[in-house]
């Protein structure tokens, strides 16, 4: 990322082995894991799980209504629920990502955002497993949610994505981003957006066996990417 140590530092060094490590580990967990990857359109219910299992842990009122949120946000998302997923964040929003192009901000972009992301299907081809999030943070003005996200998508695609696929792959792939999303909230519970550190590493890519595609994940590629 931009926002890392300069490149040759001593820090630098510490900081790429730190990344590399965590790459290893999240690839490593996902090969063992191959077999019960889904994605979202296969079962919904699975995304908000460990956000869940998060609040029934939770005794503190105002963490638990963070958490209520998020799990509300989510559902909306997944359920393309436009008015739903607004009503979960102040009125004036703002997304960001530091170190890469500046997220929506306001109402009327970022109700454009998810509409275009409702659009593209770009929700339904994730893929989703047991303990996806490393670690689920919480306090009085916010949540931190550090996560390993996976999609499923062809080849073709991921090549054009910048994962460095080789020319002679023509099957499909899982590709993955590993990131940290903050999100603070209002005094009364509402989202002000998200804050999202990470990004691509173009060989944290893995094949995905032919017998470990979903019938949901075809029925994506049919309507989302049928020329890839």
């Amino acid at each position: 990322p931009a926002s890392g140590p300069a490149t040759g530092s001593r820090s630098f060094n510490q900081y790429d082995r730190a990344c590399r490590r965590v790459c290893s580990m999240a690839r490593r967990e996902m090969e063992s894991d191959m077999s019960k990857w889904l994605i979202v359109a296969d079962n919904p219910a699975m995304a908000t799980k460990e956000f869940e299992d998060k609040l029934a842990q939770t005794d503190n009122h105002r963490h638990r209504m963070l958490w209520e949120k998020v799990i509300e946000q989510v559902q909306a998302e997944l359920a393309h629920d436009i008015e739903g997923t607004m009503r979960t964040l102040v009125p004036d929003p703002d997304y960001s990502s530091p170190g890469s192009k500046d997220g929506p901000k306001g109402y009327d972009e970022v109700k454009a955002y998810y509409l275009d992301l409702f659009e593209s299907g770009a929700l339904e081809n994730m893929a989703l497993r047991e303990n996806m999030h490393r670690r689920l943070l919480t306090a009085d003005d916010g949540v931190t949610i550090e996560t390993t996200v996976t999609y499923h998508l062809p080849a073709g695609l991921a090549r054009k994505q910048g994962y460095a696929i080789p020319d002679g792959h023509v099957g499909h792939c899982a590709v993955h981003r590993h990131l940290l999303i903050v999100v603070p909230f209002d005094e009364e519970g509402r989202m002000f957006g998200e804050i999202s550190y990470g990004g691509m590493n173009p060989l944290d890519w893995e094949p995905i066996p032919d017998d470990k595609l979903s019938p949901a994940y075809l029925d994506w590629v049919q309507r989302f990417a049928p020329e890839s």
